[in-house]
């Protein structure tokens, strides 16, 4: 695969004996129950949602035995704090019972009742989403210009994030790798795609990429932006999209900025993504898009959120690959990159060719 990130690879750590299935779900849940309830934590979160997020990583307070087992997961201790954050903000809000799902069909009742709850970090707590608004993320990846303060670019970025961790997983496990992409190549027949490749590399990038071609109130669900991602790579991938989505992935991880962005903004382009309030009213007078409906506004579409994506996709891949030796190194190695005071903050914006 070109620009592939498959060179980083890990020990895996064996698992504590004391972690047993029982004891590890209990501690989890009680534990995760506990910080919804933080006062502290919660107060956080509503003004600085990636910072709580940061708190979350490198908590002294993490019972010794979910650390045990997280880090035997990921083969590093840090990179097990990643997975725990994973873990407790997964979830999407939906007010659909299993019972309506059933009413569009077998592959609807699939996406929105397993699919999604599985793979995406929208919990809330109370009604309120866990980590809302981007105001002290990287410029760079902070979509509220387009779509206003309700955004939810923490949990974005952590959907992302949890594809490159499945990635990076399957990265170190070849057998379970080609076990699953036997099933995915079944999935591709049963849902119909014509030119998604039965493959985690190309669903990862149909998921994340379908995201950000069909807005998120446009009605298509998670099938819906899958298949726009189909359309987008027919007829041989015109556009380059899976070279530019690895390349950019490469770039991430090796730290450079400045390719990353050439190639987010040629999936940008391929998509027609919009960047600016003026590029949104455009798309919303277009006549004939590309893969959106006609006259919608594609609301949560964005370069910024590819840019967000690719990154988060590669902080995940190299957290399940390279590890994080603490849970203070997986922090320092987030805030780098997604806080609008992080080491590479600067850099990272001015590739977006944003003004400092």
């Amino acid at each position: 695969m070109t620009g592939s990130t498959d060179g980083f690879l890990m020990p895996v750590v064996t698992p504590s004996p004391v972690a047993t299935a029982g004891l590890f779900h209990g501690t989890r849940d009680a534990y995760f129950a506990a910080l919804d309830h933080d006062p502290t934590l919660r107060a956080k979160a509503k003004g600085d949602a990636i910072g709580a997020l940061l708190d979350v990583l490198s908590r002294p307070d993490v019972p010794a035995v979910l650390d045990h087992e997280y880090a035997a997961k990921a083969g590093s201790v840090g990179g097990g704090r990643m997975l725990m954050a994973l873990d407790y903000t997964r979830g999407v809000p939906s007010e659909e019972t299993a019972a309506e799902a059933l009413k569009h069909g077998a592959m609807h009742f699939l996406a929105a009742k397993i699919i999604s709850p599985m793979l995406t970090h929208f919990r809330s707590v109370d009604g309120a989403s866990l980590f809302p608004g981007d105001a002290t993320m990287t410029p760079a990846f902070r979509d509220s210009p387009l779509w206003g303060a309700q955004t939810n670019q923490v949990g974005h970025m952590l959907c992302a994030l949890e594809t490159g961790t499945r990635m990076g997983r399957y990265a170190k496990h070849g057998v379970e790798r080609a076990a699953f992409e036997l099933g995915l190549k079944v999935a591709d027949k049963v849902a119909g795609f014509q030119n998604i490749e039965g493959t985690v590399a190309d669903w990862s990038r149909a998921g994340i990429l379908g995201h950000e071609m069909v807005g998120d109130n446009d009605g298509s669900g998670f099938l819906g932006q899958m298949k726009a991602y189909d359309r987008l790579v027919g007829n041989g991938d015109p556009d380059h999209v899976r070279q530019h989505w690895d390349l950019a992935v490469a770039a991430v991880i090796r730290g450079d900025h400045a390719e990353a962005f050439v190639h987010i903004d040629a999936l940008a382009r391929a998509i027609e993504a919009p960047t600016t309030t003026a590029e949104v009213e455009a798309n919303l007078k277009n006549d004939h898009p590309r893969f959106a409906p006609a006259h919608v506004a594609r609301e949560g579409n964005s370069r910024e959120d590819i840019a967000l994506s690719l990154y988060g996709f590669a902080m995940g891949y190299a957290g399940m690959t390279r590890g994080f030796a603490s849970p203070v190194e997986a922090r320092a190695a987030f805030e780098a990159q997604f806080t609008a005071n992080g080491a590479s903050a600067g850099q990272i914006d001015r590739a977006a060719g944003l003004t400092l």
